[in-house]
């Protein structure tokens, strides 16, 4: 078992069922500095909490910039509300030409950002509309989210002490309580005060102000249901919304809290998937890919050579393979199976040091076992780009991409980059590229 520095309670369930049943086990531990490991574990226990000081910081912060930049000029009848709470490049390359598009119709593109501050700032930079929904929350509110959640959570304390009772058919039963609690404790430390704020702040906003038509961050995640909750029900408002790739991985949800009026589909294959999972013809339109132009226009301004230039990597590394770790997720990527992939490479990597190993991180990605796997190797023929670093520039380098489900792949084709998807466990639900890739 890979003793890692973010508990993960898979780890806990395996060891208690593998000493039930007399079988052997090893810890490998992360890291070879027990202290660090020490040190990295108590940050994960606490890092809610900090998370959820850095959050109310930005709404302070967002009153600071409103008060020196003043709010937007938004008009009602032409405005069409982009929700975006994510300030990573490949949200805002699908961000601006939306909002480009909607400038073309006469219509006015405006973006709500939540803790997107540094999105915000570089689409006025752009000149287009954009706003902090962190400005619209009272500074009293933060207080009030802090005094709610702990409220919630004296609550769930009550209650969790009759949850699973100890039962002699049931022994695992007593496992999963710590595991469950550790969860329960984190999602008031770092979540929930923050989505009691974004309630806040959508509920000022739609009280004052009625888009023409509206796209929420997704249609599942909490952001988007709780800005779609606070619209009034009578407001009339149109709602569309835009999925990305990969729109054939098999998902596991199919009752989505927030509607969906219009749906730009990616092609008219993308169309027969969103029929088959229950929309309506007419509801869908094919759109293309929105970051197509982008692309193009990227392949256009950098040659490869320069790509490589910025990254510091020698110009006759042949070849030069980008590994994209993706993001670990349950019942998409394990822990173990992103270890593997880089170590994998790495030994390919000191067998041949004339080819060139970039390693990439998701924006969404967590420290670990993958940058320790790196350091243990340290070859100067591997560079790790850190998770927010140049993502084209990166994929633009490389001759061969190395993932398993990822957008890089659709953007690496407009780059001329092969790709090779790396499927360890035969899921034949991964094959998302067909025959387009290895």
């Amino acid at each position: 078992i890979v003793e890692d520095a973010t508990p993960q309670w898979e780890n806990t369930l395996l060891e208690a069922r593998a000493r039930a049943a007399d079988i052997p086990i090893t810890w490998v531990p992360a890291q070879k500095n027990r202290v660090a490991l020490a040190a990295r574990m108590w940050w994960a226990t606490w890092r809610p909490l900090a998370k959820e000081v850095v959050f109310s910081a930005r709404v302070v912060a967002a009153h600071f910039r409103r008060l020196r930049y003043g709010r937007p000029q938004i008009d009602d009848a032409r405005s069409v509300l982009i929700q975006l709470c994510d300030s990573a490049t490949k949200h805002l390359n699908h961000t601006i030409p939306l909002m480009e598009a909607i400038g073309h119709r006469g219509l006015q593109g405006v973006v709500g950002g939540w803790n997107a501050a540094s999105a915000v700032r570089k689409l006025r930079r752009h000149g287009l509309t954009a706003f902090e929904f962190e400005a619209w929350v009272p500074v009293g509110a933060i207080v009030g989210s802090w005094w709610r959640a702990w409220r919630s959570w004296r609550a769930a304390r009550r209650r969790f002490a009759q949850f699973l009772p100890p039962r002699a058919e049931a022994p695992y039963e007593a496992l999963l309580r710590p595991i469950l609690w550790a969860s329960i404790r984190s999602f008031h430390m770092g979540e929930l005060p923050q989505r009691l704020r974004l309630d806040v702040a959508c509920r000022a906003f739609f009280a004052t102000h009625q888009p023409r038509a509206a796209r929420l961050w997704t249609r599942v995640l909490p952001q988007a249901v709780t800005a779609f909750r606070a619209m009034p029900p009578e407001g009339g408002t149109l709602l569309f919304w835009q999925p990305g790739w990969a729109y054939n991985v098999p998902e596991p949800l199919r009752d989505y809290p927030v509607r969906a009026d219009l749906i730009f589909a990616l092609s008219r294959e993308h169309t027969r998937v969103l029929v088959a999972d229950g929309a309506s013809p007419s509801q869908v339109v094919v759109a293309g890919l929105p970051w197509l132009e982008v692309m193009h226009r990227f392949a256009r301004d950098y040659a490869k050579s320069a790509s490589r230039e910025h990254l510091g990597i020698p110009l006759t590394a042949s070849p030069c393979v980008l590994f994209d770790p993706s993001s670990v997720a349950r019942g998409y990527l394990s822990p173990v199976e992103q270890e593997w992939q880089v170590r994998t490479l790495l030994a390919v990597a000191s067998r041949h040091p004339e080819m060139h190993l970039v390693v990439k991180p998701h924006p969404a990605h967590r420290p670990g076992a993958l940058e320790a796997a790196v350091a243990e190797y340290s070859l100067p023929n591997v560079t790790y780009v850190r998770p927010t670093g140049p993502t084209y520039h990166a994929l633009n380098a490389a001759d061969v991409l190395v993932t398993k489900a990822s957008t890089l792949a659709i953007e690496g084709m407009c780059l001329d980059v092969q790709t090779i998807v790396a499927l360890f466990d035969r899921e034949e639900g991964f094959k998302v590229y067909e025959d387009a890739v290895n």
